[in-house]
């Protein structure tokens, strides 16, 4: 039972009411501390809820950063099979045509040899001069000499790079532009967790005061008296039961910019998954598109070969030795010119880089290697992983604020509020999801 003792006067009383009005602004008593939770409560509300804007936007960002890199995707796909299936192979064939139409020596030769030299060598310019009418002024290899190398063949790298740019070329941001307004968010969101850390902290301030005060036996500031308090294990029971409440309230007030951090970085691993998921494909068809050129003009100079050596196999055969003469040495004729078609053919077949215009995420897809094609592969399986936990998390966090929030909410048939027990078991409950969602 409490008793009153009377107040005391003069510049004690002064001494009193100042203390009180101090602890009414640094919420020492129930009354302040009322006040502030409420004011803390209304700020973290409007944190949470400009941070949530902020994190919309961000997630509008990066999901505008996917349909980027789908755009992008469809764009260097389509450019890269134009000059590597659509024009190398037509300049390809010209390019061997143009060197076969110029046999060497052979075409000197005296008799029928010189005739069927010469005689190839015409079909073969005519194969040039028709490839280059046909094609003259187009938009393409064969359209004027500007892909022409000094050593011979086309610059597809050079050609790659002007188509690219004709189209637009690279302007693949990722997801930074939505990082950067979600870290704006994030602080934001954050800022919240302080605010309620140093409602906590005045608080335990403030109860260690009121120990001391009790340890003399007296509660001061309170009216215009001091209290005498019981120290007995019921009111031990009740300050332990008002803990309950001020953590449940701590808990609803800061998970939810926790969650909402979880949650939106569960759309940015989902994004960055989609993300990695083109660009793997686009580089596996790019890549693909490249070499199919370089190994579709090897297999040609094979077929080329094992038809010249067919030729001389045949016309040992041949009833006309003048003839199977001429046929052996336009046969050889052609064979001393592989070397100069394998030239070309590296040539043409190098791997566009940075020096040749062509931009950097084309040059990386269209020269991705299978350990390239892993790699992007792994990339993407771990941020899949990674949204899969953060929403699972994101999820388990919900569930603890839901939790939380129904410390002392609900109501009993005829009673107050839950009894501490239950609230206990409800905190117990909240704080035990929590660590589980960061636990996993």
């Amino acid at each position: 039972m409490s008793q009153l003792i009377p107040a005391p006067g003069g510049k004690a009383l002064w001494r009193n009411r100042f203390g009180r009005a101090v602890g009414v602004l640094v919420g020492a008593t129930p009354a302040g501390v009322v006040m502030r939770q409420a004011v803390v409560t209304v700020a973290t509300a409007a944190t949470i809820s400009g941070a949530t804007l902020l994190s919309a936007q961000a997630a509008d960002e990066w999901h505008e950063a996917l349909r980027q890199e789908i755009k992008w995707s469809a764009a260097v796909q389509s450019d890269v099979h134009r000059v590597y299936l659509d024009e190398a192979p037509l300049a390809w064939r010209m390019e061997i045509a143009d060197v076969l139409a110029r046999p060497g020596a052979v075409v000197h030769a005296p008799g029928l040899t010189g005739d069927l030299a010469r005689i190839d060598a015409g079909a073969h310019a005519a194969v040039v001069a028709q490839y280059r009418a046909t094609y003259v002024g187009s938009d393409t290899l064969l359209g004027s000499d500007r892909y022409r190398m000094p050593q011979g063949g086309q610059d597809l790298p050079r050609r790659l790079a002007d188509v690219r740019r004709s189209n637009g070329g690279a302007s693949l941001d990722g997801p930074a532009d939505g990082d950067q307004r979600f870290l704006v968010a994030s602080l934001l969101a954050g800022a919240s967790i302080p605010l309620v850390g140093l409602h906590l902290l005045l608080i335990v301030v403030a109860r260690g005061r009121r120990r001391r005060a009790d340890s003399h036996g007296i509660e001061p500031m309170v009216g215009d008296s001091v209290v005498v308090r019981s120290r007995g294990p019921a009111a031990v029971a009740r300050r332990a039961a008002a803990v309950v409440p001020l953590l449940a309230w701590a808990a609803v007030t800061t998970l939810p910019a926790v969650q909402l951090h979880q949650a939106k970085l569960e759309i940015r691993a989902q994004q960055v998954a989609a993300i990695q998921s083109v660009r793997t494909s686009t580089a596996i068809a790019c890549s693909t598109t490249r070499t199919t050129f370089s190994t579709e003009a090897k297999q040609t100079l094979l077929v080329m070969s094992a038809t010249s050596l067919g030729a001389q196999l045949a016309s040992l055969d041949a009833d006309d030795a003048a003839a199977a003469a001429a046929a052996t040495a336009l046969s050889s004729a052609h064979e001393a010119v592989w070397p100069r078609l394998e030239q070309l053919e590296q040539a043409m077949s190098r791997p566009p880089a940075l020096a040749d215009g062509v931009d950097r995420p084309t040059a990386e897809v269209v020269n991705a290697s299978p350990a390239d094609w892993e790699r992007l592969s792994a990339v993407q399986r771990q941020s899949a992983d990674l949204a899969h936990e953060l929403g699972q998390r994101a999820g388990l966090l919900s569930l603890a604020i839901f939790l939380a929030a129904l410390v002392g909410v609900a109501r009993r048939p005829g009673a107050g509020s839950w009894s501490p027990t239950v609230n206990l078991l409800l905190m117990a409950a909240s704080a035990t999801v929590t660590a589980w969602a960061f636990a996993g």
